[in-house]
């Protein structure tokens, strides 16, 4: 079978024709110049007009030269009255301070019936819309005086969750005494008013007489434990180095620090993962 192209039109060909472009670099007229290169170059220096050096192209802030010896000429640059005028401005300013002098100016923010409540760690609270200030509640997330305003509202809260929770637990009592019901609410502000310091604060046991220091026994033998397997890892290193081993970096190896050691216990008992 015949093939037949279609023909190439002029303006198409001119269209696409390739444009040489010059790039004008004098070191590389210089490095062919001394290595010696054919005269062939003459044409495209010819074509090529290579702007002349000039010297302020490089530095145009270049102090002039005094055209006599006795004629001092002084340059002053702009740059240095605006640094001078800042450090002026930044030592004007007055030291910023806390408005309730507490010392630090961290504080986080709170909203309370659709107000905004700037909080500082020592509990002191300032009101963005009035600038009212106070002690603030973080149990109930609420101003002090709020507190004492809803008291008997929240009296009958707490005294409803106890309510709840005796008819969940019943009378039942842990080892040393006390109600597990009301031990559930231990960290309520209100337990402390009512049932005193033996429900509010930490007991001393629990399940057995001398919990505590079975407890400090334990963590003094877990520290020991410690002590004794870095000692044995320190001796180890130092036989390896003795015999020529590289060891590497000591900060490329982990801590040795024992593991937690977890018990397994079958699902749906206390202290479980499932």
């Amino acid at each position: 079978q015949e093939i037949r192209l279609k023909p190439i039109s002029p303006m198409a060909m001119t269209s696409h024709k390739p444009e040489v472009r010059l790039v004008r670099s004098s070191w590389l007229l210089a490095a062919a110049l001394v290595l010696g290169v054919p005269s062939g170059l003459s044409a495209f220096t010819s074509a090529v007009k290579l702007r002349p050096f000039s010297p302020r192209s490089r530095c145009s802030l270049a102090p002039r030269r005094a055209e006599a010896d006795d004629e001092v000429v002084d340059v002053e640059v702009e740059g240095d009255d605006e640094e001078e005028e800042e450090e002026e401005e930044v030592e004007a300013e007055p030291e910023v301070k806390s408005v309730l002098d507490s010392g630090s100016n961290r504080y986080t923010v709170a909203r309370y019936m659709r107000e905004k409540y700037k909080i500082w760690p020592n509990m002191k609270f300032v009101n963005t819309a009035t600038n009212e200030t106070g002690v603030w509640n973080s149990y109930f997330k609420m101003p002090e005086s709020e507190v004492e305003r809803k008291r008997p509202h929240l009296m009958y809260q707490y005294f409803k969750q106890i309510r709840k929770l005796r008819r969940k637990m019943g009378d039942c009592r842990y080892r040393n005494g006390q109600l597990k019901f009301i031990v559930m609410m231990r960290h309520h502000p209100f337990t402390r008013e009512i049932y005193g310091s033996r429900y509010a604060d930490k007991p001393e046991w629990v399940q057995i007489p001398g919990e505590q220091r079975m407890k400090s026994q334990k963590a003094r033998a877990r520290e020991l434990e410690r002590k004794l397997r870095i000692e044995a890892e320190e001796i180890r290193m130092e036989k390896l180095k003795a015999m020529g081993v590289w060891t590497g970096e000591p900060e490329w190896r982990a801590a040795s620090i024992p593991e937690k050691e977890v018990r397994w216990r079958p699902r749906g008992t206390k202290g479980s993962r499932g």
